[in-house]
């Protein structure tokens, strides 16, 4: 009997690495097994949630002061050169989140982040050549690879 309470347990709980072994019980995967993505420009008023956590807010900027977004663009102009992306995580405490930069479909960079407390901003930033107009797209994206989270930007 105690073998079989093993095996269940075992089959009901997954492990994944983020710079340690955190067990996941498997309520939290059947609750949220398909990939969640938002596809607005800026999110502020709802929660997105997923296996560790949710995102808050997040926001195109022109630049981030004192761990917040100075402005939330909705589109770009040429004459601006250097993007950033804000986001604040919620509930991610210990697991690893990644900032997915793409143009056209193309990545163009990955930002590691490893979230440290109950309530993380994060930020991750871009050059923007001059020739690169047309969208831009970040994922927020969790160590298991699931989008939390897709926000769109165009440069004119």
């Amino acid at each position: 009997m105690k073998y079989f309470i093993f095996i269940l347990y075992s089959v009901f709980s997954i492990s994944a690495y983020a710079g340690g072994i955190t067990s996941i019980p498997a309520k939290s995967l059947i609750n949220h097994a398909e990939p969640i993505v938002n596809k607005t420009l800026i999110r502020f008023d709802r929660f997105v949630n997923t296996i560790g956590g949710s995102v808050s807010r997040a926001a195109f900027t022109r630049a981030v002061v004192n761990r917040e977004p100075i402005d939330a663009l909705k589109k770009i102009t040429n004459n601006l050169q250097h993007l950033y992306f804000f986001t604040e995580l919620k509930g991610f405490m210990g697991e690893t989140v990644f900032h997915r930069w793409e143009f056209d479909g193309e990545i163009m960079a990955e930002m590691k982040f490893r979230v440290g407390g109950p309530r993380w901003r994060v930020w991750s930033n871009t050059n923007i050549l001059p020739n690169l107009l047309g969208e831009w797209k970040v994922y927020v994206v969790d160590i298991t690879g699931r989008i939390i989270q897709e926000a769109i930007i165009h440069r004119e």
